[in-house]
């Protein structure tokens, strides 16, 4: 059962953004792989309007934890029943190596920036 690959943004594609561990092992989840289009028009905006953007003034790459959950797989891992991941409007995410990170000079600035991030794309 693939999963779309469809490249949202410069780094982040829908793959990304529907991958699940518990999904993938599970074959009665497997409409995550397949969001419907309404789901995937906000998986694009989140990418392009926010995690692209942090991405780029980061300057650094990012892992997604955790983006679309389909409402089976919300339900199966007990997700709360008005989460925006399940509409494709949120997606947790880790600087990748954050080690490395945390020895570059990029940090001084980033909790304003994903603030400013935010509020960008909710305008």
């Amino acid at each position: 059962m693939p999963a779309p690959d469809d490249q949202l943004t410069k780094n982040f594609s829908l793959t990304e953004l529907t991958a699940s561990e518990t999904a993938a092992r599970d074959p009665a989840l497997a409409e995550q792989f397949d969001p419907p289009t309404n789901v995937r028009d906000s998986l694009r905006y989140l990418a392009e309007r926010v995690l692209q953007p942090l991405r780029d003034e980061v300057a650094w790459p990012l892992h997604v934890n955790s983006g679309y959950r389909s409402p089976a797989l919300n339900a199966a891992i007990k997700g709360s029943k008005t989460s925006q991941h399940m509409v494709g409007e949120a997606a947790d995410v880790v600087i990748a190596s954050p080690a490395d990170f945390l020895a570059s000079s990029a940090t001084a600035e980033l909790r304003a920036l994903c603030r400013a991030l935010y509020h960008r794309a909710t305008d």
